[in-house]
């Protein structure tokens, strides 16, 4: 795999040695792998010269590292003078015209994989473009700068992915020899994940999406139009269930952010139907709660009429939780500490 190293940290933060020494641990790691690099600079505030040293400390085989540089610089190419000094390395240089933000774009072109730790506004363009470009990106925020953003970002991809959340959370506090090994495992992950997938799989995903649509929809009318199939309450309940997890997987499908493959597809879809079950129960509770301290009674279900309108009303609320699973995430936190509080009052 060819992986494209971009980032940097601020040459007066008290994270900069553990940057560096972070930047030749993965260096080094990625070339006993038997992974590629490319680099574009060699100022010491960058990761990349202590990447390629990282590389170099690696003299199992030599490692190819492709160097891209702006053709508006003047100096030489990054490790062109002392490329002597890298004997476990076999460089190639390039040029591109147009500055620092073409000379990435060559690099993430040319890459399989990109990499980004620390960082500043540039590397947020890149991360960008290589999702555009539909290359992983694996950001590593421990380094804050853009990286940590590209991470909030990024993130639930990653668990896509099939990476476990112990791994992530090396990835994501501060750097340790743990953090390394999980970091390959997003990386190698992260890349199969991204290769193509067949029709085939394709078709039966979304066959099985379309299915799981059909039999969520079929089962919520039936418990909405069929007396007494279920008690009323247990029906309200288990329509919460069903609506959290219809507007977990309209988030899913309207962003695009299942995999095409079957395993992957049901992976995301567990692990965002817990969180989604679990906010709407919350929310039903206290639509409940707040009817409750309203009028001084619940609704009784056995009634049509009244269980009508909370079947519909909390039906709705549990697919708003699990579309807005993400970014409204506070506001129903917020929505939620609202209604609760007012109980009692």
């Amino acid at each position: 795999m060819r992986i494209a190293v971009l980032g940097s940290i601020d040459s007066s933060s008290q994270e900069t040695s553990k940057f560096v020494n972070a930047c030749k641990q993965i260096g080094a790691e990625l070339s006993k792998n038997g992974h590629d690099i490319i680099v574009c600079s060699e100022k010491e505030d960058t990761a990349d010269p202590h990447i390629v040293s990282g590389v170099n400390s690696n003299d199992s085989h030599k490692t190819k590292v492709e160097v891209i540089r702006s053709e508006e610089e003047n100096d030489s190419a990054p490790f062109h003078s002392n490329k002597d000094e890298f004997s476990n390395i076999e460089f190639t240089f390039s040029r591109c015209s147009g500055g620092w933000k073409t000379t990435h774009l060559k690099a993430i072109i040319n890459c399989d994989l990109l990499l980004t730790i620390g960082g500043r506004d540039s590397v947020w363009v890149a991360t960008n473009s290589a999702k555009m470009l539909n290359k992983p990106v694996v950001s590593i925020p421990c380094f804050d700068g853009t990286s940590r953003r590209s991470w909030d970002k990024l993130v639930d991809s990653y668990r896509c992915s099939g990476i476990s959340d112990c791994d992530l959370g090396h990835i994501r506090e501060s750097w340790s020899d743990a953090s390394c090994a999980s970091l390959l495992v997003l990386v190698e992950s992260l890349y199969k994940g991204s290769k193509p997938q067949s029709q085939t799989s394709i078709f039966f995903t979304n066959l099985s999406q379309l299915a799981l649509s059909l039999m969520l929809i079929v089962s919520w009318v039936a418990l909405f139009s069929i007396d007494n199939l279920l008690p009323g309450r247990v029906s309200v309940m288990t329509m919460v269930v069903i609506c959290s997890v219809m507007g977990v997987m309209l988030r899913g499908v309207t962003s695009e952010r299942y995999s095409h493959s079957l395993h992957g597809f049901w992976t995301s879809l567990s692990v965002d139907s817990i969180k989604g079950i679990l906010i709407g129960f919350v929310l039903a509770l206290v639509h409940l709660f707040s009817e409750l301290t309203i009028n001084g009674t619940v609704s009784d279900l056995s009634d049509n009429g009244a269980f009508i309108r909370i079947s519909l009303s909390i039906s709705i609320i549990a697919i708003l939780s699990g579309f807005a699973l993400d970014k409204s995430l506070n506001k129903v936190t917020e929505l939620a500490e609202e209604k609760i509080g007012g109980v009692g009052k």
